[in-house]
């Protein structure tokens, strides 16, 4: 006996109708299960945001798909990169981070000297892992000790003898006062 063509074309279609039961079971499961996984290793001082959005977690369970991640602090350049997260695998993320150039943090503390535009830092030297930046601001040949408060995560004037800041050696660290001692003597106008 051969099958009419009532009988193919109902075939057809339940076998049409499985794969498209099977299509939506799967897809159904994607959407509940269909996730990928983004591991972030920054700096604990470090604001992350991803696509805009500020994130605290370290690890972090996403849809597929490229996202684009900022991350900056008071401590380190800001840095940019686009990560591609992949249906149920993990990406760990990782960068490079360079520190924070002196003679922005010094730009950012106080402003422009003068006429001449936003300052440089010269011969910056970083103390107490990185939480003390000391240099001679120009122009104006003023000493500058600037140290990076953790709790309110920005950095603060610790010396500076351009006028308007601390000026007391005595409260520094002993390292950062005597690098504040050798560029007094050892730079004109310090």
């Amino acid at each position: 006996m051969q099958p009419t063509d009532n009988s193919r074309i109902k075939m057809l279609l339940t076998g049409l109708a499985a794969l498209l039961a099977a299509g939506s079971a799967l897809l159904v499961l994607l959407i509940f299960v269909g996730y990928g996984r983004l591991q972030l290793n920054v700096p604990r001082s470090a604001a992350v945001t991803i696509n805009g959005q500020a994130v605290k977690e370290t690890e972090l369970k996403l849809r597929p798909g490229e996202y684009n991640l900022i991350v900056s602090s008071p401590l380190i350049s800001p840095y940019q990169a686009t990560v591609k997260v992949g249906l149920f695998r993990t990406v760990r993320f990782g960068p490079q981070l360079r520190q924070r150039d002196a003679s922005a943090i010094a730009s950012a503390l106080i402003g422009a000297v003068g006429s001449a535009g936003p300052p440089d830092l010269l011969v910056p030297r970083w103390f107490a892992n990185n939480a003390w930046l000391v240099g001679v601001v120009v122009p104006g040949n003023a000493d500058l000790a600037a140290r990076y408060d953790s709790a309110a995560g920005k950095w603060v004037v610790g010396y500076y003898n351009g006028g308007g800041y601390p000026t007391d050696l005595s409260s520094l660290p002993a390292d950062v006062s005597a690098y504040i001692k050798y560029l007094e003597t050892n730079y004109a106008g310090g």
